[in-house]
């Protein structure tokens, strides 16, 4: 079972890489369930959808990028806590990616996304450590 995991975690993490970085819709899809469900109401299901929204940000997003944070399998599911930025000069976003596999393929996704925080709040910053520009200050207390 443990082999099942790590197997579905490189399943997703590389999918997600070759998807959202290098923007390789054709490598990325390899990894995905014949019938592919995306519970994301702006994608449309299948391989088809996908393929279609790898290309949307290679063409509309080119510089779009997103760094793993965190990944965490269990059975049959993985999540990654991801940074996922438009440029360099954006503060982006922190998201919650779930996946379920079947047979080894990315059968289902969901996404939670929320805007990356620019100062901490009770102490804590949503991707978990403080952005490089920000590591200088001193959280915010509500004394």
């Amino acid at each position: 079972m443990a082999s099942d995991v790590e197997a579905n975690k490189r399943a997703v993490v590389t999918s997600y890489t070759l998807a959202l970085n290098d923007k390789d819709a054709d490598a990325a899809s390899v990894y995905l369930h014949p019938h592919y469900k995306q519970h994301n109401p702006t994608v449309a299901d299948g391989i088809a959808g996908w393929r279609a929204m790898v290309n949307w940000i290679k063409t509309e997003r080119p510089t779009f990028s997103v760094e793993i944070k965190r990944v965490i399998g269990e059975a049959d599911f993985v999540v990654l806590h991801v940074h996922m930025k438009e440029n360099d000069r954006d503060r982006g976003r922190a998201g919650v990616e779930i996946f379920r596999l079947e047979d080894g393929k990315i059968a289902e996704h969901w996404d939670i996304l929320q805007l990356a925080s620019s100062r901490p709040r009770r102490g804590r910053w949503s991707l978990g450590v403080a952005p490089v520009a920000h590591c200088h200050r001193r959280p915010l207390r509500a004394d």
